[in-house]
C-alpha cells in the first residue's frame, strides 16, 4: 500500500493547490464526491474548485489536511481508505470531518474513484 499512500499524499497536495488538470489525471472521469452539500460528479467538483479559486474563496496558503485513524482496506487492485481529518491553517482549524475514499488501479496507476465526507464535531 506504500504506492497508494504516496499517490494519496500527492492527490491531497494537488487538491489544496487547486491544480485541476493534475486532479483530472489522478481521478477517474466518473469520480464522485458525496458530502453534506450533496453529490458532485467530477465536472461539477472541478468547476466548483475553479470558481472558488477565481473568486478568492479557495483555501488560503498554508492550508493542510491532517489525518488520524487512517485505515487501508484492500489489495493490489482496489482499496478503501477510511479515517478522520482536519483542515488547518497554522493553528486555526477550518474543518473536521470523517472520510471514506475508494481507489482503483488503472493499469499500474492508482486513481480515486469516489470520496465520502461527513462533518465531524
Amino acid at each position: 500500500m506504500e504506492d497508494l499512500k504516496a499517490v494519496r499524499k500527492k492527490w491531497i497536495e494537488t487538491y489544496f493547490a487547486g491544480d485541476i488538470e493534475a486532479l483530472k489525471t489522478m481521478e477517474f472521469p466518473n469520480y464522485m464526491v458525496l458530502s453534506e452539500l450533496g453529490l458532485e460528479d467530477q465536472e461539477e467538483r472541478l468547476s466548483s474548485i475553479a470558481n472558488k479559486i477565481a473568486t478568492g474563496v479557495w483555501f488560503p496558503p498554508g492550508a493542510e489536511k491532517q489525518e488520524t485513524d487512517v485505515s487501508y482496506l484492500g489489495n493490489d487492485c482496489a482499496c478503501q481508505v477510511i479515517g478522520s481529518g482536519t483542515i488547518v491553517v497554522g493553528d486555526q482549524v477550518i474543518r473536521r470531518f470523517n472520510f471514506s475514499e475508494f481507489w482503483l488501479k488503472d493499469g499500474d496507476q492508482w486513481k480515486a474513484q469516489c470520496l465520502h465526507l461527513s462533518h465531524k464535531q
